[in-house]
């Protein structure tokens, strides 16, 4: 099964939009899960 990994790039980002919605983001968990595939959809 493939892996796929936010690029530190897309968890810049990800950090910037939590911020500007005014979000803490120490309060969330940047912990790798595995996903699955759906139907054509990655989850």
């Amino acid at each position: 099964m493939d892996r796929f990994i936010l690029l530190k790039s897309q968890k810049n980002e990800i950090l910037e939009l939590i911020k500007e919605a005014g979000l803490d983001p120490f309060n969330f968990d940047w912990s790798v899960y595995s996903s699955s595939m759906t139907h054509n959809l990655h989850v």
